[in-house]
C-alpha cells in the first residue's frame, strides 16, 4: 500500500479531531503561562472562612477545605508539571541511549566477543 493510497483512505473526521486536540492543549499552555498573570495571587494562602466557598472573582473556580484558591493552586501546578515530565523523559532517554549504546555493541545474543 502506497503512501497516498493511505492518505486518501483517511478518515475524513481526522482533521476536525486534530484542530480540537490541538486548540485544547493550547488553551492548558496558554492557562500554565498566563494564569498566574491574570488573578495574581499566592497558591499557597489560606482562609478558613472561605473554604469551601464558591467561585468569586479573586478564585474562580472556588476554593478548597483549606480556604486556598483551587485557580492559583491549579495554575501553579501547570507551571511545574510539564518541567517534571520533561526531567523524567530526559532521565529515561538519557539512560535508556547509554544502556542501548552498550547492548548494540555487545549484540542481540549477549556476546562480548566481537
Amino acid at each position: 500500500m502506497s503512501v497516498l493510497e493511505t492518505y486518501e483512505k483517511h478518515d475524513p473526521g481526522q482533521p476536525v479531531a486534530r484542530v480540537i486536540g490541538g486548540a485544547c492543549i493550547m488553551a492548558v499552555v496558554l492557562f500554565a503561562a498566563l494564569g498566574p498573570l491574570m488573578v495574581p495571587g499566592d497558591p499557597f494562602a489560606q482562609s478558613l472562612m472561605k473554604a469551601l466557598a464558591g467561585p468569586e472573582a479573586a478564585a474562580p473556580l472556588g476554593y478548597d477545605h483549606l480556604g486556598r484558591s483551587v485557580y492559583h493552586r491549579l495554575a501553579q501546578a501547570l507551571r511545574l508539571s510539564p518541567l517534571i515530565a520533561l526531567a523524567s523523559v530526559a532521565t529515561a532517554g538519557t539512560a535508556g541511549l547509554l544502556l542501548w549504546g552498550r547492548w548494540r555493541r555487545r549484540g542481540a545474543g549477549g556476546s562480548t566477543a566481537s
